[in-house]
């Protein structure tokens, strides 16, 4: 719901409208547009009044809006890219009952030139195209009518960093041209990159509006955001806490999870390059040989293939646990053979399975010299790198094959929701399934209190797993994606016996 909005656009302006879910971001759209009906007051095109008009009225006029959901308002799915992209002009080449074909192509060829769509040709199937290109479908659909004002919702919503780019570059390039444009975002970051003016909501109503010049801070107060790195730190008892923008969350893993990926790994591939050049200073004062030890897992894959790590000196990388298994990637060998080829550093690997058959069999492996030295290593380690994973099904652990399905239902079942290095924690941080974690060949848990243990992980199935092991208190660091972070702070109060911290907000 939104009540006593006024908004005055200049040609060629852009004007970023931010704000929270419910702020009443889209409600305002979608009224102005015409797809909502307004209970008073007026909207005005070149001093036209538009109340009363219908939506193909209000686009005739100039006056466009591209939906939030591009997939069931923006696009229609049985038709092809052309066919989509020319819906919104049919009246620039219908004459009574009667179409001009070479006038229809003509508009599909310009908007697949103009807007830079990666297609076959207007033939192809809509479902073909990748998710940046679907919302240039629905962009170039709505520019092909010629409009004076374009509204966009959440214009770049899950589509990666590069097509989230061109996107923008399209806005300003209109701009440039005369087109008043307004976009909605539910990220700072995005408001701070094209926009002339900023329009802050707040529960319906517009609380602030500043300049190109505005910081990250003006934003978030006006709107009533808390900081979520330093909202994370306070809860949780954190050192260190890093949120990244998503940037599209297209990348999906084993789990079927939407995760952010490539800027989780870059802002882990960041920590990971100022942590090895500070430890070669330390190496170059005499400070000795350095350990830093790995977990499992995409994120940590990903932290590892960051382009331009520097070179270390005298630096080990270990696994901190077992994970002799075929097909997965992610696993800790991998992910320290990755590192020590970028880096230069001496791998050390555990050379034993994930998980034995027994405790006693879990026993036996550990008195093996070469897992007995890897494990000592680890228990040395400077810093502890390590993902987070879930308890689900399709958990990266099960689909990985490095537990069975069995063993991790019966973790769930006790109230299992978050892993870390093959422990396991409910949503309070209680550890759970001690008669599998005392299978698996990983550190000990008492071995991990006081540790300088950071995580890096995110994703939308993700944000309850992750708070599970914030609770237990173990983690010193987090870097994390915007969404994730955002759902932990709106989650309920952590359980402060743990970490002896602050609320989350209620």
């Amino acid at each position: 719901m939104v009540d006593r909005l006024s908004l005055d656009l200049r040609q060629g302006e852009i004007v970023c409208i931010y704000g929270l879910m419910g702020a009443g971001r889209t409600e305002m759209m979608e009224c102005i547009a015409g797809r909502l009906p307004a209970s008073g007051g007026s909207v005005a095109l070149h001093g036209r009044d538009l109340a009363g008009m219908s939506i193909a009225q209000r686009i005739e006029a100039g006056l466009v809006l591209t939906p939030e959901d591009r997939q069931r308002d923006g696009l229609v799915q049985t038709m092809s890219v052309g066919q989509n992209l020319s819906l919104a002009s049919i009246g620039a080449f219908t004459k009574r009952l009667f179409t001009s074909r070479p006038d229809e192509q003509a508009i599909i060829d310009r908007s697949i030139r103009e807007v830079t769509i990666k297609t076959d040709g207007g033939g192809a199937a809509i479902g073909s195209l990748s998710g940046g290109n679907q919302q240039k479908v629905v962009i170039g659909k709505m520019l092909a009518t010629k409009p004076s004002v374009v509204l966009l919702d959440e214009p770049s919503r899950g589509i990666d960093i590069g097509a989230k780019a061109e996107v923008f570059r399209l806005l300003a390039e209109g701009a440039q041209q005369g087109l008043a444009v307004v976009y909605s975002t539910s990220e700072v970051s995005e408001c701070l990159s094209i926009a002339h003016r900023i329009v802050v909501m707040h529960k319906g109503k517009i609380s602030a509006s500043f300049g190109p010049d505005a910081t990250k801070e003006q934003i978030m107060a006006a709107s009533g955001e808390v900081d979520l790195e330093q909202s994370l730190i306070a809860a949780f008892g954190l050192d260190h806490c890093q949120v990244v923008a998503d940037a599209g969350q297209d990348d999906l893993g084993r789990d079927g999870d939407a995760l952010a990926l490539g800027p989780l790994g870059r802002a882990g591939g960041a920590f990971l390059s100022a942590e090895i050049s500070a430890g070669n200073s330390a190496a170059n004062s005499g400070g000795g040989t350095r350990v830093i030890g790995v977990g499992h897992g995409r994120t940590l894959l990903a932290c590892a293939d960051t382009p331009d790590l520097p070179q270390a000196q005298d630096l080990k990388i270990v696994s901190l646990m077992g994970a002799l298994t075929g097909g997965a990637d992610e696993n800790p060998h991998t992910i320290v053979s990755h590192l020590a080829a970028r880096t230069g550093a001496e791998p050390v690997v555990m050379p034993a399975p994930f998980i034995a058959n027994s405790a006693a069999d879990r026993a036996v492996l550990l008195n093996q010299g070469a897992v007995q030295q890897a494990a000592a290593l680890a228990a040395q380690a400077d810093l502890l790198i390590v993902g987070i994973g879930t308890t689900t099904p399709e958990a990266e652990l099960v689909s990985a094959g490095m537990i069975a399905p069995a063993d991790m239902a019966g973790i769930a079942q006790a109230g299992g929701v978050g892993e870390m290095l093959g422990h396991f924690f409910d949503r309070r941080g209680k550890p759970v399934g001690q008669e599998v974690s005392d299978r698996i060949l990983t550190l000990p848990r008492d071995q991990l209190k006081g540790r300088r243990i950071v995580a890096v992980a995110g994703g939308a199935l993700k944000p309850q797993a992750i708070k599970a092991v914030l609770e237990s208190g173990l983690l010193r660091g987090l870097i994390i994606d915007e969404h994730a972070a955002r759902a932990i702070v709106e989650m309920d109060s952590p359980n402060a016996a743990q970490h002896g911290n602050g609320d989350l907000k209620s």
